[in-house]
């Protein structure tokens, strides 16, 4: 597992800050690493008509002005992690659809992404990127989220680039990120149970310990004249927390057995995305897990807007696994 690690870069600071993550996993894993960028050709970005040879033109010197860049990223990626092979890839045409077709070549099994960056190409899609590869990609995508200000202040999350004669120190490059607690968010169906394998393969990795939770959203039980019922909810209340304990437990057992350090949460009485933000933080975990799935079609997510809400509020990455649904639809959708 992980042993083709995809690495999508827009030539920014903050979307290189996706490398390091994408090191350690490597390192750990044995896996290469792919690092990838696109270039799009300009009718395809502005639905006009170019001159063929200004367009000829434009695309060669972008792809090697891309190329280098992927190049001398090659050589410090190689510097953060002596021995972990770091491979670089060019595609051209639009950015989604040339990165899935990249990772399908490829039979990556991982994507380490940033969420978002701009770039020397004033292009800004890292953000909208990460929302078409979790439709369409066929692997998991961790997505990293350096912080803000790091670009900002000039930062660099592959350390310094160093220069013959300066302080070795100085120009070491800094420590690979680690994990040591992940919690991985289950809603009860088959399809979420999905994201296990690879969270557990991290776990095991980072010998990280796992936190099975589940997020029970509070219901509104009313009484025949319309006044609450208290007894009542927290009775079934309590009877749910009962079975989706039990459920968590049975996931955990397998992985119990398998040698990895895993419990089991249940949240009460709160909607989901905050739950799983409110749980990570209380459980100091360093990385959040789930699945997205389709309900109906690949182009609808039953967790897209938990997913997208738990993205933006972590402050550490997240792991997104999507199922892979027939193309073919349902009668229902017919």
């Amino acid at each position: 597992m992980f042993q083709t690690i995809v690495v999508p870069l827009d030539g920014s600071g903050f979307g290189e800050g996706a490398v390091p993550w994408a090191v350690s996993v490597a390192r750990r894993s044995g896996g290469s690493i792919h690092l990838v960028t696109v270039v799009t050709p300009i009718p395809q970005v502005l639905g006009g008509d170019e001159d063929p040879r200004v367009e000829g033109d434009r695309l060669a010197l972008a792809r090697e002005h891309a190329r280098a860049y992927l190049e001398k990223l090659q050589q410090r990626a190689g510097r953060l992690g002596p021995g972990v092979p770091v491979l670089t890839r060019v595609e051209l045409g639009p950015v989604v659809e040339s990165l899935v077709r990249c990772v399908e070549e490829l039979r990556g099994d991982l994507v380490v992404m940033s969420s978002h960056g701009r770039g020397p190409f004033r292009r800004a899609w890292l953000g909208s990127v990460t929302d078409g590869l979790l439709r369409r990609a066929p692997a998991p995508i961790l997505v990293v989220r350096p912080e803000d200000a790091g670009e900002a202040k000039g930062s660099d999350p592959l350390g310094p680039e160093g220069e013959v004669g300066a302080d070795p120190q100085a120009a070491a490059p800094p420590e690979l990120p680690r994990l040591q607690h992940l919690m991985v968010t289950l809603d009860g169906s088959r399809q979420s149970a999905e994201v296990l394998p690879y969270a557990a393969g991290l776990a095991r990795l980072f010998g990280a310990r796992m936190t099975l939770v589940r997020v029970i959203p509070p219901r509104f039980l009313l009484g025949p004249a319309f006044a609450p019922a208290p007894g009542r909810e927290a009775a079934d209340s309590e009877g749910e927390a009962r079975t989706v304990r039990e459920y968590l437990e049975a996931r955990a057992f397998p992985l119990r057995q398998a040698g990895l350090e895993v419990g089991v949460q249940v949240v009460l009485g709160t909607h989901v995305a905050e739950g799983i933000l409110w749980c990570s933080e209380d459980l100091k975990a360093d990385l959040l897990a789930l699945a997205t799935h389709g309900r109906g079609g690949v182009s609808r997510l039953l967790l897209g807007s938990v997913a997208d809400k738990v993205v933006r509020g972590s402050p550490g990455p997240v792991l997104l696994h999507r199922q892979v649904v027939p193309s073919t639809p349902s009668p229902r959708e017919v």
